[in-house]
């Protein structure tokens, strides 16, 4: 039997980086507005089965650690400048989202498995309440 050692993945979520409106916009006839999706996953993680939907990191800063310490720390001696690159591009898609009155940034999981919280984010997309700016495995 063979055994493997190191990292092995078998989630059942996808990974987002977002943007999420701070002043969402409300319907003219009903006065409703979008749940906040990252109100909604800090309400409910106790509730979840499992630890797939979750919150990886907030804030600009927070969420290029994150980035860092998951995707780029392994590769930064193999090859820098790909990480480096890497690195400028998603700080330069973040950039116009830093306003921290106006935006949230986020990196979340959610489990496909969490039919609420994909439907509200699914929604809250198609209004424009939440920006996908990265959407990983």
């Amino acid at each position: 039997m063979k055994t493997r050692n190191g990292f092995v993945s078998n989630s059942s979520s996808s990974s987002f980086i977002i943007a999420v409106k701070t002043a969402l916009n409300k319907c003219d006839c009903c006065g409703r507005s979008d749940p906040n999706i990252i109100k909604l996953i800090e309400q409910y993680r106790n509730n979840y089965d499992s630890d797939e939907t979750r919150i990886d990191a907030m804030g600009f800063e927070r969420v290029m650690e994150h980035e860092y310490d998951h995707r780029w720390a392994y590769r930064v001696n193999d090859d820098p400048k790909l990480v480096k690159s890497e690195r400028a591009s998603l700080e330069k898609a973040l950039k116009p989202y830093t306003n921290e009155k106006e935006w949230e940034i986020a990196a979340i999981s959610i489990s496909y498995h969490d039919g609420i919280t994909n439907s509200v984010f699914e929604n809250s997309v198609k209004s424009g309440s939440i920006m996908v700016i990265e959407k990983g495995d």
